[in-house]
């Protein structure tokens, strides 16, 4: 790839995140403290960005060089035009990728952050209230503010909803965790746990994914979204736990 080829990709890379942000070029520069045409004139490819003021740009957006470049690779503004209602689902989908190595994320995690993970980030309780998947907001001492139709349905057991069972069964774990979200750097939330339904002999495995927003909100709250793993005989939750255990670290910086 020659230079002036790279520069119009980086670019149009730069492009496609700012319009995902809803922000103006004005805007953007004024976050970065770049001079308004020398942003201009970086985003239209006219000049080589150097690298130290492309990894200041990439701050404002939340992302690391690495995320970038990875995302240069992929050229999503060429199949996905962000909108405000749609868009930045490879955004998402890789900063989580990249911060979330140690897991296998499964395809039913990836659709849903494909998906759902824009609305999870911002917190967008009308597009939320319709998703299929289960979907609460807590405060940071995980209260419940806020959970979707699906999240509200009765589930597994036929006497318990999905919230009373994750926050029977696993509120210690979810809290100490959001509260490691909130104060870490973390762009994305990833966590394992097994719902145990009551009189059967099935565990069934879910996967819980929050995002940060790419622009903060002024309160302090978390959205998490469930997403269905599978299942599994209670006879070998005990090695999965040990397993989920021994993981170095639920989030990555």
């Amino acid at each position: 790839m020659d230079v002036d080829s790279l520069s119009s990709d980086i670019g149009k890379c730069l492009q496609w995140l700012r319009k995902s942000l809803l922000l103006t070029q004005y805007q953007l520069a004024s976050f970065t403290e770049l001079d308004y045409r020398h942003y201009q004139n970086i985003e239209s490819g006219r000049v080589e960005v150097k690298v130290e003021t492309l990894k200041r740009i990439c701050s404002s957006f939340g992302i690391g060089l690495s995320t970038f470049f990875y995302l240069l690779d992929r050229k999503p503004w060429t199949t996905e035009t962000v909108t405000r209602t749609r868009g930045s689902g490879d955004l998402y989908l890789y900063r989580m990728v990249l911060e979330q190595a140690k897991f296998r994320l499964l395809s039913p995690v990836r659709d849903f952050v494909f998906e759902w993970g824009r609305a999870i980030a911002e917190g967008n309780r009308d597009t939320l209230r319709d998703c299929p998947r289960p979907c609460i907001e807590v405060d940071s001492e995980f209260r419940i503010l806020w959970k979707n139709t699906s999240a509200s349905d009765t589930y597994l057991d036929g006497e318990r909803d999905l919230t009373q069972i994750v926050f029977d069964d696993h509120l210690d774990e979810l809290s100490v965790a959001s509260r490691d979200f909130w104060e870490s750097k973390s762009n994305s939330f990833y966590i394992e746990l097994s719902i145990s339904p009551k009189d059967q002999d099935r565990y069934l495995n879910c996967a819980f994914v929050a995002l940060r927003p790419m622009v903060n909100r002024p309160d302090q709250t978390i959205f998490l979204g469930m997403v269905e793993i599978g299942h599994e005989p209670l006879e070998v939750k005990n090695d999965r736990v040990l397993r989920l255990q021994n993981a170095n670290r639920i989030f990555m910086s």
